[in-house]
């Protein structure tokens, strides 16, 4: 079962809930219904709140990638990228990073997650009002083309073997996306989107089949590629869909 990754659905409920004036500890058990245990995170979340912060914003950097949300370098950016994504405050500064271990004896194990607090300076909330879904979509569209259309001139299949395929069916086949209600309907359509072409990925990377080296090599970079576009997309639709869940509270009644 597929679901988008911790820190997507936490800013999202978290921003819902300042929005609606909600308990924040709802909205982590809103955002992580496939999580037994939560420690961290609601001090800060709280602390954001109360110091006027309204939006709660997501980014899923990787090494050398180059475009993400948060500024670069600096120590809560690296604990970030180790751990593939995390939740930030813009206006006040400050990371959230999630990390999930398994716990308890074998044949009863749960969930945890832990956000891990890191100090940041503030993100320019005009960098972030910026990100316009159009422009989101359709830089993903042109990328998704592009890149089967790279695969398709190397006649290279992106799932080798019926059972890569077969996987991600059945990854995909029960997805939760666990979102707040209240999302632009075009926001929606990108995270879910490219919250499937990231899991479908994350699958096809996993086997080479049986080409040659070169083959391979070309294959891997092309998907490579694409998940950095798809991570993109996603952390960059659901942070201007946090944007535009505060703006509608902020609108007169």
């Amino acid at each position: 079962m597929y679901e988008l990754p911790a820190s997507v659905r936490l800013a999202l409920w978290a921003t819902h809930a300042i929005a609606a004036d909600r308990p924040l500890s709802e909205a982590i058990g809103a955002a992580l219904p496939d999580v037994d245990a939560v420690e961290g995170g609601l001090p800060r979340l709280e602390l954001w709140r109360d110091l006027g912060e309204r939006i709660v914003c997501v980014d899923l950097p990787r090494p050398g990638v180059h475009g993400g949300l948060l500024p670069p370098g600096g120590p809560a950016t690296q604990a970030a990228i180790e751990a593939g994504e995390c939740l930030f405050g813009p206006s006040l500064g400050g990371v959230l990073v999630p990390r999930l271990e398994y716990y308890g004896p074998a044949g009863d194990e749960g969930l945890k997650l832990t956000l891990e607090p890191h100090d940041s300076d503030p993100v320019p909330i005009h960098r972030l009002e910026a990100l316009a879904l159009a422009d989101i979509d359709r830089r993903f569209r042109e990328a998704l083309l592009a890149h089967v259309g790279v695969l398709e001139s190397l006649h290279i299949a992106p799932f080798l073997g019926s059972s890569a395929r077969e996987r991600v069916d059945e990854r995909l086949g029960g997805a939760r996306w666990a979102l707040p209600p209240g999302l632009h309907p075009r926001a929606m359509r990108i995270i879910t989107t490219a919250g499937l072409v990231v899991a479908a990925l994350d699958e096809a990377l996993t086997t080479s089949g049986g080409l040659d080296a070169g083959s391979v090599a070309a294959r891997e970079r092309t998907l490579r590629s694409l998940l950095d576009e798809a991570e993109l997309a996603l952390a960059q639709a659901a942070t201007a869909a946090a944007i535009g869940l505060a703006h509608d509270a902020a609108r007169p009644r």
